[in-house]
């Protein structure tokens, strides 16, 4: 098991700490969500030992009991990932503001209006 941080095209670390591990032959690698290194460790040990109870082959749980842990994990892990939830005209100035930092190349304004407008036609689409 291994917790580490992104290193970034600029340089920079990553705010949040990754996850790496090999349970039966399988890779498990993602994101902990987590910016403190000590609730990292917590959160994928806890991860780990859910993942390994999903691959047990114990004869005692039933595959009912295992279909219950499964769906119970997926919605630990996507109630992990969905975070704040924001509307979708807040979305782009969410994005303006916080993209430069996960881009190689920051794109000049006229490439910003490009995608302004991009976006604006899919939420005028979803509308």
């Amino acid at each position: 098991m291994a917790i580490f941080k992104k290193k970034r095209a600029n340089g920079t670390l990553s705010e949040n700490w990754y996850y790496k591990f090999i349970i039966k032959g399988k890779r498990y690698k993602g994101s902990t969500f987590k910016t403190d290194k000590k609730e990292a460790e917590l959160y994928v040990k806890d991860l780990h030992k859910k993942i390994s109870a999903l691959h047990d082959d114990d004869p005692n749980i039933s595959d009912n009991e295992k279909q219950r842990n499964l769906l119970n994990f997926r919605e630990k892990i996507t109630a992990e990932i969905q975070g704040d939830c924001i509307k979708l005209i807040a979305a782009w100035d969410v994005f303006k503001a916080k993209a430069p930092a996960m881009m190689k190349k920051i794109p000049k304004e006229k490439a910003w209006a490009i995608k302004k407008a991009c976006w604006s036609d899919f939420v005028y689409f979803l509308q």
